[in-house]
């Protein structure tokens, strides 16, 4: 989605240094600017352009995605708007062709809080033009027949396909649902729509009911809830015939009203909280700082506008000049309602990194007066308003102007007069500016993101790892060892790995990796929270390495110990061991039978394989508890010792059954 900033910064990138002030002022142009409430309703904006040979004529449909209900009608929106184009005698392929052959285009677009529909057409083809968008926007019934058609467009677009078994997989593996933060919107302005993509979430879009889309549309497509723009050179009272005439043919939803849910205010109960996050990247080390605001409204938009273009300047000079490898210098900047940010970027270096941040701090973080000259100042404004006057006979350019002033107005239907906002640009005085910078941005909280070098990141890691497993491996065999007397073993059974034996053991690494990344997870919400609170700024990023690591390791260790691997025999107990340290012990006195058995007969008797792929083996039959599936390389042996040991030394051990159990064949011992 473009801002009003967004634009001007496009604009103002592709100028050249120099351009000759054109015929048609910027205060000249825009204070044409004329507005009319058509027959049915819909306000109008028109501004006139008399040289121009195409004319623009573009309507806002105050309602998105934003509008949407999370989790049950998430791309209804962008399903309206394909659905609007399938007429009753022509479906958009015809459309389309229609349109070209007169030498014009066309499209659509679904944003967050509106959508917007334009064409652009020579200034013949005036009725045409009007026809074919009133009834596109204003198309009462939807065709229930052209949904599924239109499901594959948009499948098409979004590059959506139904996820195969690996898909998911990775999903369920690397993207739990339930440890997903908030995203940047909801966290700092309490706006969880607008982190949501505009065409909404496959799995939920992919599902939505015709009927769904069918209420969203009738609910927001009304008179009352549309804009329209027109920018060619058609005189006034030619098109208000035209417009009045198809409003009254084709009135479209007239029984509607103002979609409130677009309009934001300033929020009282809570404002952004400073916005302070770092990661560690050698390849491509950056600055990003600006602020974040939720008190702006319509009448900063020249300021913002003019400061912005004055600091990215400054900063791209400055920084040049600084490092000969370092000359990027952007600014970015997204606004809803009175909220959003602004934030000016640099790349950087490992050796130029510090010093880059710590100009930018200097430069955008103070007084104007302390960084920008009056003779900054006015050459920047010059500049500024002589590149948007060369592009004022383009009648998209002019369209777009109005279109992101009358979003920004709070209830997008501004007084002509107010429209002229590049006007009150042009009176903006050195000492105005400076006063507005101090009182207005300078109270906003901080925007701060760098990409930066790892410093002695990543040589702490080999270290952290060594010490990890040191204690891990420390921690298992103190704490969590079950005493065996091992002393005392009559036997040591050792479960087979080969071939398909290792299997299991890569299962369970996977394991491993499922837990760690949920872990992680866990702690990238923990520091997210705490730089939040306002934490030092290198904290957040160091947390997450150092946790990573740790999680890392610790985890993979203790995967390795769950492998069983090991039966010890033991005058009075059956203990299984795995690869290390980790064992499990049963008394002898708990085991009712031991028997032979298949896979069949283990799933029939609910067993528990200790080893992953048993497919034939061991059925141990307890007192209580499931019975237990194992295969040993010398079966025939772990059977006597077992009868052994149940019979030793004169203890009175309740007698073992083996029925029909025999000494397996020598195939079995591989």
């Amino acid at each position: 989605m473009k801002s009003l900033l967004a634009l001007i910064f496009v604009f103002y990138s592709l100028a050249p240094s120099s351009l000759a002030l054109s015929e048609s002022s910027p205060v000249s142009v825009f204070q044409k600017i004329q507005q009319h409430d058509l027959d049915n309703g819909v306000s109008l904006y028109y501004t006139p352009l008399d040289s121009a040979r195409f004319f623009k004529f573009t309507l806002y449909v105050w309602a998105g995605s934003v509008d949407e209900v999370e989790g049950q009608t998430e791309g209804a929106a962008h399903a309206v708007e394909h659905l609007l184009f399938q007429l009753e005698k022509s479906g958009e392929i015809e459309f389309d062709q229609a349109i070209k052959a007169l030498g014009g285009s066309y499209n659509a677009f679904t944003y967050r809080p509106y959508s917007r529909y334009f064409v652009y057409l020579p200034k013949e083809h005036l009725e045409e033009g009007v026809s074919w968008l009133w009834r596109v926007v204003f198309n009462k019934q939807l065709r229930r027949d052209r949904f599924s058609h239109v499901q594959e467009i948009i499948d098409r677009e979004n590059g959506w396909s139904d996820p195969t078994w690996i898909d998911m997989l990775q999903k369920f593996l690397t993207s739990p649902e339930y440890l997903k933060g908030p995203g940047f919107w909801q966290r700092y302005f309490g706006w969880p729509a607008y982190d949501r993509p505009v065409s909404g979430r496959a799995e939920i879009a992919r599902g939505l009911r015709f009927q769904d889309v069918e209420a969203f549309h009738q609910r927001y497509y009304n008179t009352a809830n549309v804009t329209a723009i027109y920018v060619g050179p058609h005189l006034p009272a030619e098109l208000l015939v035209v417009l009045n005439n198809f409003a009254g043919r084709w009135p479209g939803i007239t029984a509607g009203r103002f979609n409130q849910r677009a309009v934001f205010k300033p929020s009282k109960s809570r404002q952004p909280r400073p916005y302070r996050s770092i990661e560690f990247n050698d390849q491509q080390p950056s600055v990003t700082l600006g602020y974040l605001f939720d008190s702006l409204d319509y009448k900063d938009a020249p300021f913002l506008t003019l400061y912005t273009q004055l600091m990215r300047r400054h900063l791209y000079e400055k920084i040049r000049l600084r490092s000969a490898q370092t000359y990027v210098v952007d600014s970015t900047a997204e606004t809803f309602g009175h909220g959003g940010y602004l934030a000016f970027h640099s790349q950087a270096n490992r050796l130029s990194f510090s010093a880059i941040r710590d100009f930018m701090m200097a430069s955008v973080l103070q007084p104007l007066p302390q960084v920008i000259s009056e003779e900054q100042f006015a050459k920047a404004k010059a500049d500024q308003l002589q590149f948007i006057a060369s592009r004022l006979h383009q009648p998209e350019v002019i369209d777009a102007f109005l279109g992101l002033m009358v979003r920004k107005y709070p209830n997008h239907k501004p007084l002509p007069a107010e429209l002229d906002w590049l006007g009150a640009l042009a009176s903006i005085s050195y000492d105005d500016l400076a006063a507005w910078v101090q009182k207005r941005l300078k109270k906003e909280q901080r925007y701060e993101y760098l990409t930066a070098p790892s410093m002695f990141l990543p040589y702490e890691i080999l270290p952290l790892i060594l010490i990890t497993a040191m204690v891990t491996l420390f921690f298992w065999k103190r704490m969590l060892l079950n005493p065996a007397n091992i002393r005392q073993v009559r036997m040591e059974a050792t479960m087979p790995l080969l071939p398909v034996g290792f299997l299991p053991l890569l299962l369970l690494f996977y394991l491993g990796y499922y837990v760690a990344i949920h872990l992680l997870h866990i702690v990238d919400l923990g520091v997210d929270f705490l730089m939040m609170q306002g934490l030092p700024l290198y904290f957040g990023g160091y947390l997450s390495s150092v946790a990573s690591a740790i999680i890392v390791v610790s985890v993979f260790i203790l995967t390795f110990n769950l492998m069983p691997r090991r039966v010890l025999i033991t005058p009075d107990r059956l203990t299984i061991k795995s690869l290390n340290y980790f064992s499990f012990f049963i008394p002898l006195l708990q085991i009712q039978e031991i028997e032979r058995g298949s896979l069949w007969q283990a799933l029939r008797a609910k067993a528990l394989p200790l080893h992953l792929f048993f497919r034939r083996g061991i059925l141990l039959q307890r007192k209580q508890g499931l019975p237990l599936a194992f295969r040993v390389k010398n079966a025939a042996t772990f059977v006597e010792m077992i009868k052994l040991a149940s019979k030793g030394r004169g203890r009175d051990y309740r007698q073992i059954s083996f029925p029909g159990m025999r000494p397996m064949k020598n195939k079995e011992k591989s």
